[in-house]
């Protein structure tokens, strides 16, 4: 078990009667392993505390999805280990804290180019040529 330094501000807004921002800092317990948080903790504020953090960690990636254009089903997909668009491709497990590499900027270029027509690869390609003989900076 360490000790572990933590921080916290508030600043004044229309919830709390602060007339100016406040900082502390606080010492508490930090448990190394599991072991140790549940004999600190207890069984039952360790499980609850882990579906907290696990519903939050489902929610960002659910959303960070749907941003990306992936519809519902697609989202349902991916938590079922179901790649909803090719379901003969390997899924991974979803697991909370663990985000999957994402794709390379080449790798993005490269699908984005594969769905091209002959015309708009050719045009996308006369870009780059022209972008690159450009000055920096334009």
């Amino acid at each position: 078990m360490k000790k572990m330094k933590i921080e916290a501000n508030a600043n004044p807004n229309k919830n709390n009667e602060l007339k100016e921002p406040r900082h502390c800092e606080v010492t508490i317990d930090m448990p190394d392993t599991t072991e140790e948080a549940l004999k600190l903790y207890g069984e039952e504020v360790c499980f609850t505390k882990i579906r907290q953090a696990v519903v939050i960690d489902a929610q960002g990636t659910a959303r960070r999805k749907l941003e990306a254009g992936q519809t519902g089903e697609q989202v349902q997909g991916y938590f079922n280990n179901v790649n909803v668009s090719d379901p003969s491709a390997p899924a991974k497990p979803w697991k909370p804290g663990v985000t999957p590499l994402r794709k390379s900027s080449v790798d993005k270029l490269v699908d984005k180019a594969s769905d091209m027509t002959d015309e708009e690869f050719n045009a996308f390609v006369l870009k780059i040529r022209e972008k690159r003989k450009a000055p920096a900076g334009k």
